[in-house]
């Protein structure tokens, strides 16, 4: 099977662990600063979501890589499991 993944916060940990993907594994994406998510999405030419839900209810991914403060790693992580997704988390700090 191989991995397709979404990705959750498009920061300097998610193109740290994204350099070590394939670009055609990385489907979406999503971040809260726009900006950002738009600069990850043109490197790694991907689709942007709308939101986290559009990422997690995407019947073409089956991982996503979780890369956000840890005040939201929890309730993501909870919901990437209820949705069967494979997942890691990392927590940053601000």
């Amino acid at each position: 099977m191989q991995l397709k993944f979404g990705i959750i916060g498009c920061g300097k940990i998610a193109d740290k662990r994204s350099n070590f993907l394939n670009k055609n594994e990385i489907i979406i994406c999503y971040d809260k600063n726009k900006s950002i998510m738009k600069q990850f999405s043109n490197k790694y030419n991907c689709h942007v979501a709308n939101n986290v839900d559009e990422i997690l209810n995407n019947k073409n991914i089956n991982s996503v890589i979780i890369s956000t403060y840890h005040n939201s790693l929890s309730n993501l992580t909870y919901r990437a499991n209820k949705k069967k997704i494979k997942h890691t988390s990392r927590k940053t700090s601000r």
